[in-house]
């Protein structure tokens, strides 16, 4: 008598979801094969990046430095457009090293991070997809074109991004002053993520960190402008006004 019921497929039939994990036997030689692929591709955009002799993105951020530490006005220099914390911290940088070994630094930066993060996600991933999927992700993230080619104009995107992304983290562990000083350091490097601290305030979970957030990039700017007043040996830097103008210009 047919009871309505379904009869169960044997378990080789079934079918995988995408949060189903694979049989590591079944991905032995692929795996490897795909490593050395995503290696090629990883060593390829940095090889690029290494080897062009221009500073591109990191040199107005290096000039900026040097004239800061000259006589406390970067903005002055052609194409300035940061914030007085990043120059006052590329005057220190200008300091210790040349500006092709700066670049160099900053490309590497940003590669340890672009990997960090990508294997961080397909780790949190790891659960939530197959290793089909969690393959197809890697491949995409890594071959990115507006990352590869941050990497290549060596710009401070990454950073910038990476700091925003652990303060999120910090804060889904409730460390709120953590959080709060990596979203306001990301914020005074480049203010990519500007409206963050606004929306952390319109939550009233979130608002703490959201007043602290604006806090640090106050204080981290204000410090930046206090090291342009005394290499400029004018107090009238300390106008915040005048760093405004010079990013809206």
């Amino acid at each position: 008598m047919a009871t309505g019921l379904r009869t169960p497929r044997p378990a080789d039939d079934v079918e995988p979801t995408l949060g189903q994990p694979e049989s590591p036997g079944r991905w032995g030689p692929l795996a490897l094969l795909g490593y050395v692929a995503l290696a090629g591709i990883v060593a390829w955009w940095t090889w690029r990046a290494l080897q062009d002799p221009k500073g591109w993105d990191f040199q107005p951020a290096y000039r900026a430095g040097v004239a800061t530490w000259a006589n406390g006005h970067p903005e002055r220099r052609t194409l300035w457009d940061g914030t007085p914390m990043l120059a006052a911290a590329m005057a220190f940088v200008s300091r210790v090293m040349r500006l092709r070994t700066g670049a160099e630094l900053i490309t590497g930066l940003n590669l340890v991070l672009v990997l960090g993060v990508v294997g961080v996600v397909l780790r949190r991933l790891g659960g939530q997809l197959s290793r089909r999927w969690r393959w197809v992700i890697a491949f995409a993230l890594l071959s990115f074109g507006p990352i590869m080619s941050t990497v290549w104009w060596k710009q401070f995107n990454i950073i910038t991004l990476t700091l925003a992304m652990g303060g999120f983290e910090l804060l889904k562990r409730r460390r709120t002053q953590s959080a709060a000083g990596l979203i306001g350091l990301s914020i005074s490097i480049k203010p990519l993520f500007v409206l963050l601290p606004l929306v952390l305030l319109a939550r009233r979970e979130t608002r703490r960190v959201g007043v602290l957030a604006l806090a640090w990039v106050a204080a981290l700017n204000i410090a930046g402008q206090a090291l342009l007043a005394a290499r400029a040996h004018d107090l009238g830097v300390l106008n915040p006004l005048r760093a405004f103008q010079n990013f809206v210009d």
